[in-house]
C-alpha cells in the first residue's frame, strides 16, 4: 500500500454554501475527482478557517490531542476524515455551537503489528484509543475507525458505509462535503496549535 499524497492539497477551504453546509465538489463538473469531497487539506487550514469561536477552538484542541494519543501509540499512517456539526455553520442553521468533531480514522497497523494475533494484542493495550465514548469526553471526538490492513471487501464496504452516513445530513438528506487530513502529524499540528492558542484567528 503507498503513502498517504493526495494529487490536491486545499490550502484553503471551498466556502459554505447558502445552507452552511461545505460543497460536496468544486466547481461544475462533479466527475473531476481531485475537486470532489472529502477535501485533503492540513489541520492547520482547518484551525485558521473552523476555530473561529471559543467552543469550536476547543473541541479542535481536542482534535490535535487526539492525534496525538494515536501517533504515540504508532497509529499514524493513514488519513482522517472530519465531519458532523463541526463542518457545518451550525451556529446559522441551529443557533447553536457544535458539541464535537466527527473523526474517521483509515490507518495503517503499526509495522510491528501487522499479523492478527499482534494486532489483537496491541488493540486489548490500548482500548481507550478505540473507545467512543471515552474519547468524546477526553478529546470531543467522536471517533470511528477504518482498519486498511483488512481485506480490500471489508475495506470498501466499510468507506461506503462512512460516506454515505457523513455525506449528507441525517435529518433533511442534503448532500455535503467533508474535510481529509493525513493521520501522521506534521508541522501543520504546532502551527494549528498555536493559531488555536491566539483565538484561531483566520
Amino acid at each position: 500500500m503507498g503513502v498517504y499524497n493526495p494529487p490536491v492539497v486545499f490550502n484553503r477551504l471551498p466556502a459554505f454554501t447558502l445552507a452552511g453546509l461545505l460543497p460536496p465538489y468544486c466547481g461544475s463538473d462533479p466527475t473531476q475527482h481531485q475537486l470532489l469531497a472529502p477535501y485533503p487539506t492540513t489541520v492547520k487550514v482547518v484551525a485558521q478557517h473552523m476555530g473561529g469561536t471559543p467552543v469550536r477552538s476547543q473541541i479542535l484542541q481536542g482534535f490535535l490531542a487526539f492525534r496525538q494519543a494515536l501517533n504515540q501509540a504508532g497509529i499514524c499512517d493513514g488519513f482522517q476524515w472530519l465531519d458532523g456539526s463541526f463542518a457545518e455553520l451550525i451556529e446559522l442553521r441551529e443557533r447553536r455551537a457544535p458539541r464535537d468533531i466527527d473523526v474517521v480514522t483509515f490507518f495503517r497497523r503499526p509495522p510491528h503489528v501487522r499479523s492478527d494475533a499482534d494486532w489483537l494484542a496491541f488493540f486489548n493495550s490500548n482500548t481507550a484509543l478505540f473507545d467512543p465514548v471515552a474519547n468524546k469526553q477526553q478529546f470531543l471526538c467522536d471517533t470511528y475507525f477504518v482498519d486498511l490492513d483488512l481485506d480490500p471487501m471489508s475495506i470498501v464496504a466499510q468507506t461506503r458505509y462512512w460516506y454515505g452516513l457523513f455525506s449528507h445530513r441525517r435529518v433533511t438528506g442534503e448532500w455535503k462535503g467533508m474535510l481529509e487530513v493525513p493521520l501522521q502529524i506534521t508541522a501543520a499540528d504546532a502551527a494549528a496549535a498555536a493559531l488555536l492558542a491566539r483565538g484561531g484567528a483566520r
